[in-house]
């Protein structure tokens, strides 16, 4: 886990070189006006314009990319579109065209046709 490129040793020798250099009571003001700087700091409007800058520079590459295939991106949907609405044409029209399928019923419903044959009488011959 690294806080700012500093690792969790670097940070705790930093804290004990403050401790040993300013000693406890100086440690405290020490921090709390540091404290107090970074809040500046962060809520300046130079910070909040550095952020913004930078935000942009990181996704300049991206914007200028979308940029410029947006023309071309646009020349393929408009072609895209235009192919597919005369393909559903087409579909339509052969639709509507074909004549409707006409299923003739029987009136009355076969028989079932009787698989096995009824058993034999004597004399008689099985068919």
């Amino acid at each position: 886990m690294e806080f700012l490129g500093i690792g969790p040793l670097e940070l705790l020798l930093i804290v004990l070189l403050a401790l040993i250099i300013l000693g406890p009571k100086d440690l405290e003001r020490t921090a709390k006006s540091i404290g107090k700087g970074l809040n500046q700091l962060v809520r300046s409007d130079t910070w909040i314009t550095m952020t913004e800058a930078s935000r942009q520079l990181r996704t300049l590459p991206n914007k200028l990319m979308r940029e410029a295939n947006l023309e071309e991106f646009q020349k393929m949907t408009t072609q895209e579109l235009s192919a597919t609405a005369t393909e559903t044409q087409k579909a339509l029209k052969a639709w509507t065209t074909q004549p409707a399928m006409v299923i003739n019923t029987p009136e009355k419903p076969p028989e079932p046709a009787n698989t096995i044959a009824p058993p034999a009488k004597d004399g008689e011959q099985s068919q």
